[in-house]
């Protein structure tokens, strides 16, 4: 697996072996949700709500999320997301993780 390194503190940012990756606004909140659950099984129907969140979920929610994930491995690596039963789980080991308790801004 790459080094990785996944900041919060000003605006999220994502490095791989010191490359930084740059991510479309919905596969960062994405990437964030993940990595603020890092190691914890997230159902789809819960990272679909908090994408969406106050805004009606479209019908290809689900098919994006699914894109967004495959974006993130293409990024991170493939094996930086895992998959189990309708759920996912962020699999970065060397992370540079820092929550904030302020509401992140995209």
């Amino acid at each position: 697996m790459a080094n990785s390194r996944l900041s919060f503190l000003g605006v999220f940012d994502a490095e791989v072996d010191g490359r930084q990756i740059f991510f479309a606004p919905k596969v960062r909140m994405l990437l964030a949700l993940l990595a603020t659950r890092r190691g914890q099984w997230i159902p789809v129907e819960v990272l679909t709500e908090e994408l969406w969140s106050g805004e009606p979920l479209p019908s290809s929610a689900t098919k994006t999320m699914q894109g967004n994930i495959l974006r993130i491995r293409r990024g991170l690596g493939d094996d930086a997301v895992l998959a189990r039963r309708g759920s996912y789980a962020l699999n970065v080991d060397h992370s540079d993780l820092v929550r904030r308790s302020a509401t992140l801004s995209w």
